[in-house]
């Protein structure tokens, strides 16, 4: 009777543990998005990891947006400066590149073309829903 109590109550544990999961299979939404960086003045490791960012802000804010918040500064009546922010409200929990390597672009107006590096990464995005991050 004891080792059949003992089961139940960690059963009990197993399913209030999974049914409390901050993340479940189906939150997760999975994108696939590039990530652009020009090769100037920086080195290759520099700009595949400018590019990699890139890619991983487009993920997010593709699957749940972003709050663009603006606030302005007036010092005696007058303008003083002003400030424009975008905040996501999602995490990047898994990315798997698949492909990645540096591009020539050519852009009209401009006298020679252009290096960059290039990313596609197939990307986990979740929604955050409690508004702030604790390990912010």
């Amino acid at each position: 009777m004891k080792k059949l109590f003992f089961a139940f109550i960690i059963n009990i544990g197993l399913v209030a543990g999974v049914l409390n999961s901050p993340v479940s299979a189906q939150d997760l939404v999975w994108v696939t998005v590039e990530g652009r960086a020009l090769i100037e003045n920086v080195s290759k490791e520099e700009a595949r990891s400018r590019a990699i960012e890139d890619a991983m802000l487009t993920a997010v804010n593709k699957v749940v947006g972003a709050s663009i918040s603006a606030e302005t500064l007036a010092v005696n009546l007058k303008l003083s400066g002003g400030l424009v922010g975008s905040i996501p409200y999602g995490r990047l929990t898994e990315k798997k590149i698949i492909e990645e390597g540096i591009v020539t672009v050519y852009n009209d107006g401009k006298a020679r073309p252009e290096k960059v590096y290039k990313v596609k990464m197939k990307a986990g995005v979740l929604e955050e829903t409690n508004g702030t991050d604790a390990s912010f």
